[in-house]
């Protein structure tokens, strides 16, 4: 059962918390201006506008999810206040939705500006938000796991910084090189990369629906089992 009031006291300490961060407050704008600046700069030039959203708003669902989220998970365990919610009894989906919830509306701001860059509407415009939306999600649960893990804010930076770079990568890399293309293809991220490059309302194809759907189950299951256990160490 979801704890409705907990969820919001959460919801409004993160926005507390994040105002205070620049750094992370940095990763929701970085993207977004990145992309804008090649997509009327460059893009023009070279006729490949949506090449150039379909890179950045890759590396802003996958970058800025994994790194927010685990710094916020990472600072709070630092501090101890995970130990106060544990002792609360905030239920893991609780914890999910409450510091989820502000992430995932952050990264949406951006993910509309990539919308209209691509100058999309109807059912593409649809498609391109819910695709970087379900991407965003598996991203955070990365990023729940990585805070949890880690011991320390700065122990968690060292790992999310290299696991979100080559995720969000993967994507761009892929364009060029066939031989990573087949390695990345297992990924979330390149699945993802590929929906929104065209975006559309059409079904998914069987081999994408199954690799995201698992790589979105298995970093779900890791999350549980993980929170589960550190609150039995509490």
């Amino acid at each position: 059962m979801i704890q409705l009031n907990k969820v919001g006291a959460i919801f409004i300490k993160q926005i507390k918390d994040t105002l205070k961060d620049t750094q992370v407050l940095v990763l929701y704008i970085v993207y977004p201006l990145l992309g804008f600046i090649m997509v009327t700069a460059i893009a023009p030039q070279v006729g490949e506008e949506n090449f150039f959203i379909k890179i950045f708003a890759s590396m802003h669902m996958v970058f800025l999810p994994i790194v927010a989220t685990a710094s916020v998970v990472a600072e709070e365990k630092e501090k101890s206040t995970l130990k106060v919610l544990m002792l609360a009894n905030v239920k893991p989906i609780t914890y999910l939705i409450g510091v989820g919830s502000f992430i995932f509306l952050g990264t949406h701001l951006g993910t509309l500006c990539f919308a209209i860059m691509g100058k999309w509407s109807g059912g593409s415009f649809v498609s391109f938000i819910m695709n970087m939306m379900l991407g965003s999600i598996c991203s955070m649960l990365i990023g729940f796991i990585v805070g949890l893990v880690a011991k320390n804010q700065m122990g968690a930076t060292a790992l999310t910084v290299p696991l979100g770079l080559v995720l969000s990568l993967l994507p761009m890399l892929s364009s060029f090189n066939t031989s990573i293309e087949k390695i990345a293809k297992i990924t979330y991220s390149q699945q993802i990369s590929y929906l929104i490059s065209k975006p559309s309302l059409r079904m998914y194809t069987l081999e994408q629906g199954a690799i995201i759907g698992i790589n979105l189950l298995l970093v779900f299951i890791i999350f549980f089992s993980i929170y589960r256990r550190q609150f039995r160490e509490v």
